[in-house]
C-alpha cells in the first residue's frame, strides 16, 4: 500500500511540473506568434 501512495504523489508531483511546462512553452508560442504577426505587418 505503501509503494502505490508514493506512485500516486510522484505521478501528480509529475502531472504538475508537465502543466507547468506546457504553460512556460505556451507563452512563448504565444510570444513568437505575436513577434510573426509584427514582421508580416512590416
Amino acid at each position: 500500500m505503501k509503494n502505490q501512495i508514493g506512485t500516486v504523489q510522484e505521478d501528480l508531483m509529475s502531472i504538475a511540473t508537465h502543466n507547468i511546462m506546457t504553460q512556460k512553452t505556451h507563452m512563448i508560442c504565444k510570444q513568437s506568434n505575436s513577434n510573426s504577426k509584427q514582421s508580416v505587418k512590416v
